[in-house]
């Protein structure tokens, strides 16, 4: 949708400590890999994401986790593109 960004949200591994230099690697990791409107703008180390009791990420809870709070429009919006 115009006007959104696209924000990963990454779980390190116990071997990697979160840092501006690991941001870099991986957006320049990204960028030789996928087209560039596909790269994530903003990328967040997270200790965890949590998931359903059939492992599928609770998108809802990472825009609580983002937001704080979200509108039903957000809701809707983000479903609507993330259902693609």
């Amino acid at each position: 949708m115009l006007g959104q960004k696209l924000k990963a949200f990454i779980v390190l591994g116990d071997t990697y400590k979160p840092s501006k230099e690991l941001k870099d690697e991986l957006k320049r990791f990204l960028i030789a890999q996928i087209a560039d409107y596909k790269v994530p703008s903003g990328i967040e180390f997270v200790s965890s994401i949590q998931k359903s009791d059939r492992e599928k990420i609770l998108r809802k809870k990472i825009l609580v986790f983002e937001f704080g709070s979200i509108s039903s429009r957000t809701t809707q919006a983000f479903t609507a593109t993330s259902s693609r």
